[in-house]
């Protein structure tokens, strides 16, 4: 199903808000941005699109935004945990998300515990910038 553009949107990782930005030129509107460096965040709240998001800078390996979420993206966040640390992220997700939810990743290495809460939609390794990254969209089992 399509992603509503009143749908929550919850960027894990979200450095300068790169996609959130991307996805906020898209129509969608309700934003959560989480980070762990401040500064980063800093460059996202100052994206006029984001302006209405909510920011947090946190430990994702720690603590997790409350809400509940129609997509999660993590655009080259797990490739800092090794599959043990993602899984356990992830494991803390589910509760958070909404049925039908999407989870999107891009990062350097497959990672298999994805596929234990989702269904993929699409996984595959493919080629960004002359570099080959490992993507996973999937929907909440």
């Amino acid at each position: 199903g399509e992603l509503s553009p009143k749908g929550n949107i919850l960027d894990l990782g979200c450095g300068t808000g790169i996609i959130s930005n991307l996805l906020a030129t898209q129509g969608y509107k309700h934003f959560t941005l989480i980070d762990f460096s401040s500064k980063m965040l800093q460059v996202a709240k100052a994206k006029p699109k984001l302006h209405n998001s909510r920011f947090i800078q946190a430990d994702v390996t720690k603590e997790l935004p409350d809400g509940k979420y129609d997509l999660v993206v993590g655009v080259m966040l797990f490739n800092t945990f090794d599959e043990k640390a993602t899984g356990s992220i992830v494991s803390r997700l589910i509760s958070k998300l909404n049925s039908n939810a999407i989870f999107a990743t891009l990062e350097d290495t497959q990672k298999h515990c994805y596929r234990k809460y989702f269904e993929p939609i699409y996984e595959n390794m493919v080629d960004v910038a002359n570099r080959t990254k490992y993507v996973f969209v999937g929907k909440l089992k």
